[in-house]
């Protein structure tokens, strides 16, 4: 009487389709990760947003980011995230224009130079 309904041949069951969505959403994260750290690590040490807006991202030094440093970077952003966007905010109040992520990962986001 209060057995849970089962799901009718050939559909999957609750718990596959809470698997799948987990799946799903582990394979999201970690192609989004993949694509903040690639791009980051590249020549152009930018994503394709921060290219129209005429900014890279490097180390304290000026130097190209290494893959662990970019995917440190992109993992202490969800801090910023998660802070309500104060971590973002903290740009706004600093001489250097840090953001906690920035902070964290020891890097600093430039202008483009300007091709010769």
């Amino acid at each position: 009487l209060f057995a849970p309904p089962q799901a009718p041949p050939g559909q999957p069951t609750a718990e596959m389709s809470d698997l799948s969505a987990f799946v799903y959403i582990v394979l999201t994260a970690l192609g989004f990760g993949a694509y903040h750290v690639l791009m980051w690590t590249s020549n152009r040490r930018a994503t394709l947003g921060m290219r129209l807006a005429g900014i890279i991202v490097t180390d304290a030094t000026g130097l190209r980011l290494g893959p662990w440093r970019a995917a440190g970077r992109f993992f202490a952003r969800w801090l910023s995230y998660y802070t309500a966007g104060v971590g973002f905010a903290m740009a706004l109040f600093s001489r250097q224009n840090k953001t906690l992520h920035d902070r964290i990962a020891g890097t600093v986001v430039l202008n483009r130079p300007p091709k010769p």
